[in-house]
């Protein structure tokens, strides 16, 4: 991004509707979560199943395996568990991005802040991530044939934190500042 652009996008106005649509992207896939856990287990588990048996035919097709029905629907069933969690990392992952940007706009003056970057922009975000994530854990208690497992929510919050972190090394080495971990000391 050019001097110029940076100059206007930081000399713009926060307004509330700016402060609003920076989260609105993190509340829409909060949205989405909320909207898989509430479907019982027999209707999640074929959504699992489908996006797994669509997962092995491409791979078959891409590398070119010749792999049968059967095969994929064996190779797909062992996979579910992992499938599954590979899920639960992804949709926080992609949430903990939205979370991270949200921050990221409604506070830039942390943005020339070094310690500040890891604190404002991160720690709250995955607060927020862990804290969602167990309250779906506990949706799920009320939704027939699921039930709350600690283990999924720690995958949740693991996924969120990493597509943090990621993003703000990104942040970090394109701000040309060194790398430290501010520890709230």
């Amino acid at each position: 991004m050019d001097k110029k652009r940076k100059e206007k996008i930081a000399d713009r106005q926060l307004t509330p509707g700016r402060r609003f649509l920076a989260f609105l992207p993190a509340l829409v896939i909060m949205g989405l979560i909320f909207f898989f856990s509430a479907q019982p287990a027999e209707e999640s588990g074929e959504v699992s199943e489908f996006l797994g048996e669509r997962f092995f035919q491409a791979a078959s097709n891409l590398f070119g395996l010749g792999w049968t029905m059967q095969k994929i629907a064996s190779l797909n069933l062992e996979a579910q568990h992992a499938i599954r969690k590979a899920a639960h990392f992804t949709e926080y992952f992609i949430l903990g991005l939205a979370l991270f940007r949200g921050f990221r706009v409604n506070f830039p003056e942390v943005h020339n802040s070094r310690s500040g970057i890891l604190r404002k922009w991160t720690l709250q975000p995955v607060i927020i991530s862990g804290l969602y994530a167990a309250s779906d854990e506990i949706h799920q208690i009320f939704i027939p044939g699921r039930y709350a497992a600690v283990s999924d929510a720690l995958v949740d919050t693991l996924g969120a934190a990493t597509g943090i972190l990621l993003l703000s090394l990104i942040r970090m080495v394109q701000s040309g500042k060194p790398v430290e971990v501010d520890h709230g000391s």
